[in-house]
């Protein structure tokens, strides 16, 4: 029989740099022995005690999630928030802290992390999140500041810095033929018509057609440039262009697909485009479209937006859901509706359109035309109009986008493009192809068919409060009749989007999702089953967080959020201690593997504390077998103190201190009658 002691703090080591960190690290450490302990044949070894020092940790588990909201916030009915309440273009979005232990500023930073990355992938003018940790002196408690950053400046792109790697085709040889079941499901089997038969001009914002590789036709998206939000202008120019053409805004798309999921294209059946300006093969979020004869003559003309259709009369359900289509906005909707022989450039020294404007207002949207002599005509505005949609959480990263229809030589041209300008605050452009990119929904565990159905949710509630657009077969497409544009359209006195952020770090009843989605969006209580995230950030009983509970910064463009109580922490995972001289063998059902765990420490040690200096003292040794057949000479002796998947942990310092007894198995014998050779 052998008591073993072992120790992380060893005194041959004591104060040698690192040391904690090394050979002395309290989770995992070894002990040599000088003298030689040699065990008998069939020894078995069990913990005798543990000691060891336990930080106050935050503990973060795998499916933890708080959401955020940023968008409009009128007065509720009945103190309902009305941000749930309402049909809104956007939605709140929910974000996960990678599961971990975190001191914490370590949970400022990851928190930090997961913020500003979910905010820069699905808003345009935010710049940056932080979170820092705060103390209250008058309390004796600490708290986290959570601080957003909204631009209003825009800054025109500085075109002759555009270079071929800054554009991106729509249909390539890699995407020619579909593999996604929802692009096929749109556009048939495939394969589709080439679309990368085009060159940049280096220096321009200009793209000419090929020589008709790519089947006649070309698609040109500037992928790494964001259209601001504030007042931020994408200008294209179809002077000279004798040919069919679609120019406009989309939004981001994984460059392996051609369109979100469920667009239904003009080769798509039932589809009731039947309108000229309909019928359009490729995706949109907002366009200018105009067919010409073969001699060039303009036939037709139309401003087009992608909007979700549902039978006449349906409720928002997905057994009436016909997808998105491209649909011309009416005539009757537009301010002053151009014939189609005010694009003819035939005419000499006559007047004719040969530009469009974009220009993006907050939520709105604004078009404009541009004749020769440089006279700008309005035909739509999102801030006197409902006739375009507003842009919402799945559409507010907006890229330039052109599609030719022509021949070889041809050339289309944005002549202005305008980003956020982030200033001091600089962020990581996004580019366009963003297959992970779930609409503020960016949870690596769901799957793509989700994802489009998340998709689908926000787009309806964007495209058209009770249901966008209604068809019949004999009407073609009703009056898409929105929500109203002047609560989307404004901003805010700095030349921000008037805009509010809401947290949610809990669930409640109020939040819902609307009758119709339950079985295919999950509900807050469902993605926020519990509020540990408010107690982590230092909150008291307030599971939603409303602009009201904020504190605003200059122009309202900055906002600050600050718990006003103290931080929750806790004690990190269960431990587990493992020993490694020996070729025990015990079974961790959690790994389906084998282990060399010998000992598993309860919760709370034996003066009921859970952190701090710690003591565990079994009242019943539990004995492995050593599986030594013959004597076993240790030199050194391993410990390493892990969780319940086998990763150390990583929430102790100061000195480990455990006990081992080995012994020789109780009624161990050999012979012919022991059952042992």
């Amino acid at each position: 029989m052998s008591l073993i002691i072992t120790s992380s703090r060893q005194q041959e080591f004591d104060g040698t740099p690192g040391a904690l960190q090394g050979i002395e690290n309290p989770t995992s450490y070894k002990n040599h022995m000088k003298s030689p302990l040699m065990l008998k044949p069939n020894s078995e070894v069990a913990v005798v005690s543990v000691r060891v020092d336990r930080k106050d940790v935050i503990v973060v588990d795998r499916g933890e999630r708080m959401a955020l909201y940023w968008g409009t916030e009128p007065d509720g009915a009945g103190g309902m928030p009305s941000w749930i309440q309402d049909p809104q273009p956007h939605l709140p979005v929910y974000l996960e802290v990678p599961d971990g232990s975190y001191n914490q500023n370590e949970f400022a930073v990851a928190l930090e992390t997961a913020l500003t990355d979910m905010c820069q992938k699905t808003y345009s003018n935010i710049s940056e999140v932080t979170v820092n940790l705060k103390v209250q002196p008058a309390e004796e408690f600490a708290t986290y500041e959570i601080k957003f950053f909204a631009l209003a400046n825009a800054s025109t792109v500085t075109l002759t810095s555009l270079t071929a790697a800054d554009w991106l085709s729509c249909v390539n040889d890699s995407n020619k033929t579909p593999s996604e079941i929802e692009i096929r499901r749109a556009y048939g089997e495939g394969p589709y018509d080439k679309t990368d038969d085009f060159t940049p001009t280096a220096g321009t914002g200009k793209i000419v057609m090929g020589s008709g590789g790519g089947d006649g036709k070309a698609c040109a998206i500037l992928k790494n440039k964001v259209l601001s939000s504030t007042s931020g202008v994408c200008e294209f120019s179809f002077d000279g262009y004798n040919n069919n053409f679609t120019v406009g805004l989309v939004r981001n798309i994984a460059s392996d697909r051609a369109a979100p999921a469920r667009f239904n294209s003009e080769f798509q059946s039932p589809n009731f485009a039947g309108q000229d300006g309909n019928k359009i093969s490729q995706f949109f979020d907002y366009a200018l479209t105009l067919k010409r004869s073969a001699k060039g003559a303009p036939t037709s003309w139309g401003l087009t937006q992608s909007v979700v259709i549902n039978e006449t009369g349906s409720p928002i359900e997905f057994d009436t859901y016909m997808g998105t289509q491209m649909v011309r906005v009416p005539n009757a909707s537009l301010v002053v509706s151009p014939g189609n022989a005010s694009f003819d450039n035939s005419g000499g020294s006559g007047d004719f359109f040969n530009k469009v404007r974009f220009t993006r207002y907050g939520e709105g949207i604004r078009v404009d035309l541009i004749d020769n002599k440089g006279v700008v005509t309005n035909i739509v505005s999102q801030l006197a109009s409902s006739a375009l949609k507003p842009c919402g959480d799945s559409s507010d990263l907006l890229y330039a986008k052109i599609f030719m229809d022509g021949d070889p030589g041809d050339s289309l041209e944005i002549t202005q493009f305008d980003v956020c300008d982030y200033g001091t605050k600089p962020r990581a452009s996004q580019p366009y192809d963003t297959k992970q990119r779930r609409y503020g929904y960016d949870l690596g565990n769901n799957t793509d068919e989700f994802a489009s159905v998340y998709q689908q949710y926000q787009d309806e509630y964007t495209m058209g409060g009770d249901g966008a657009g209604s068809v019949t077969t004999s009407t073609g497409f009703a009056d898409n009749t929105f929500i109203s544009a002047p609560i989307y359209a404004l901003m805010n006195g700095s030349g921000g989007q008037d805009r509010e952020w809401g947290m949610v770090l809990g669930p409640d009843d109020l939040l819902s999702i609307p009758d119709g989605y339950d079985q295919e969006i999950p509900t807050v209580e469902v993605m926020i089953p519990n509020d540990n995230m408010r107690k982590r950030l230092g909150f008291a009983e307030m599971v939603v967080l409303e602009i009201e509970d904020a504190t605003a910064g200059a122009g309202t463009l900055t906002v600050t959020f600050e718990g006003n109580r103290a931080i929750e922490t806790t004690h990190g995972k269960n431990m587990f201690i493992r020993w490694h001289p020996t070729q025990q063998v015990s079974y961790n059902a959690n790994q389906g593997s084998i282990s060399k765990i010998v000992y598993a420490c309860p919760r709370f040690d034996v003066n009921g504390s859970v952190a701090g200096a710690l003591y565990f003292e079994p009242n019943e040794r539990v004995y492995v077998d050593c599986n030594n057949v013959d004597e076993l000479m240790i030199t050194d002796i391993g410990v390493d103190i892990v969780d319940i998947n086998e990763m150390l942990v990583t929430d102790l310092i100061g000195t480990t201190q455990i006990n081992f007894h080995v012994r020789q198995k109780e009624g161990f014998s050999v012979g012919r009658d022991s059952g042992r050779t």
